[in-house]
């Protein structure tokens, strides 16, 4: 099956189970650049996040 193009954008709230999961399939099932996709949450995530990060994943971390 060929990937769906994807032309919006994608905003995580949060990196919990659910985020963790969907990303690989977003990835492989959309053709979407990562650049696209923006995870917001109050946890320092950066670690977790940085295979993602390199391929363009946009982070942000929310301090209250």
């Amino acid at each position: 099956m060929e990937p769906i193009t994807f032309q919006g954008n994608i905003l995580f709230v949060g990196y919990g189970a659910v985020a963790q999961c969907t990303l690989p399939i977003l990835e492989k099932h959309l053709k979407v650049n990562l650049n696209q996709i923006s995870v917001l949450d109050f946890e320092d995530r950066k670690i977790a996040l940085e295979p993602w990060i390199a391929k363009g994943l946009t982070f942000v971390r929310f301090v209250i």
